[in-house]
């Protein structure tokens, strides 16, 4: 029952970060010169290569979890993603590797490849330094496991407005 509640906190929290945020964008153009959705930002190494969400870096806060998504945008097919979410947040480290009571979990996705921290042999945490009715801000780093092999995401920093 717990890992069915924790899949459906995450699921809940994906769904919410895919659709909400606010409808009057801030932030630059991305690459192709569309408007982005950036309330913020998010960066972080992946597989040793830079990451920065120039795309979509929102969080998004929905009864007592948040969720936290980055996209970066490279030309039309390029596209990197890190999701994660956490329930019963507050200042302070948190496990993304789905072993505690916040279910926590963590999502790169690189082309069509999908590593989840919470996969068996994952890990990950995320600490929250800043966190209000408005804001977070904070640190994560986690190891993400698919049927193609491992991911690392290290040095992750974001600063989100709400």
């Amino acid at each position: 029952m717990r890992t069915q509640s924790r899949s459906v906190l995450f699921l809940s929290a994906l769904a919410l970060a895919a659709c909400g945020g606010s409808s009057t964008p801030t932030g630059s153009n991305n690459n192709n010169g569309n408007n982005t959705n950036v309330h913020g930002t998010m960066t972080a190494t992946v597989n040793g290569s830079a990451f920065s969400a120039s795309y979509i870096s929102r969080a998004t806060v929905s009864g007592n979890i948040i969720s936290i998504v980055g996209e970066q945008v490279l030309g039309t097919t390029n596209i990197t993603s890190i999701t994660f979410a956490v329930g019963n947040i507050s200042v302070g480290t948190f496990s993304l590797a789905n072993t505690d009571a916040h279910g926590g979990n963590a999502i790169l996705t690189l082309g069509t490849n999908v590593y989840s921290s919470a996969a068996s042999g994952g890990s990950g945490s995320v600490i929250f330094t800043a966190y209000d009715s408005t804001h977070i801000a904070g640190t994560f780093s986690f190891v993400g496991v698919a049927s193609t092999g491992n991911a690392t995401v290290t040095n992750g920093q974001f600063d989100l407005t709400f």
